[in-house]
């Protein structure tokens, strides 16, 4: 009965291992999947050399927020070739919440790149271009890949300020 006994616990731990280390994989998996994904929700925003000062007012930042919302503009933006245009030129497309062109803005953005600092292009204004059309001249040709536009738009009261990601095909 004794060597039954010790050949039963014997088969018991030589299954257990090989579950107990593929959970403790799974854990911490699951952890570093957990982490990846918080820092991929919460961008910095390294256009500003103020951001810690800009951050910490967070009843500012919602406030912009809520009046983002209220406005129920949408954005599009893209590069306009430049063999078309003469120079590096940015498009932005605004419209109203029904669809419409929205006209009389006032506004400027900057871009940043995620992955080349060294390719952030600080704030400009925009130039209207036509009803509900506007574009930013910019000091150089983008490079292709993921940017991040910082838009701040006004009119009248209204006011716009959010982040948009675009690719640049080339």
């Amino acid at each position: 009965m004794t060597v039954k006994n010790t050949m039963s616990s014997k088969n018991f731990n030589d299954r257990v291992w090989p579950v107990g280390l593929a959970v403790a994989m799974a854990v911490f998996l699951a952890l570093i999947l957990a982490v990846v994904t918080v820092a991929v929700r919460h961008r910095p925003e390294l256009i500003s050399s103020r951001y810690y000062a800009e951050g910490y007012n967070l009843k500012e930042l919602s406030a912009k927020q809520a009046a983002t919302e209220a406005t129920g503009w949408s954005l599009a933006i893209r590069t306009l070739p430049t063999e078309q245009a003469g120079m590096p030129l940015l498009e932005v497309e605004v419209h109203e919440a029904d669809g419409q062109p929205c006209g009389s803005l006032i506004g400027e953005l900057a871009l940043y790149r995620p992955s080349d600092q060294a390719l952030d292009i600080p704030s400009a204004k925009l130039r209207v271009m036509g009803a509900g059309k506007y574009f930013v001249p910019l000091p150089r040709t983008l490079e292709r890949g993921s940017w991040q536009a910082i838009v701040h738009l006004t009119r009248g009261r209204q006011e716009y300020y959010r982040r948009h990601d675009f690719f640049v095909e080339r």
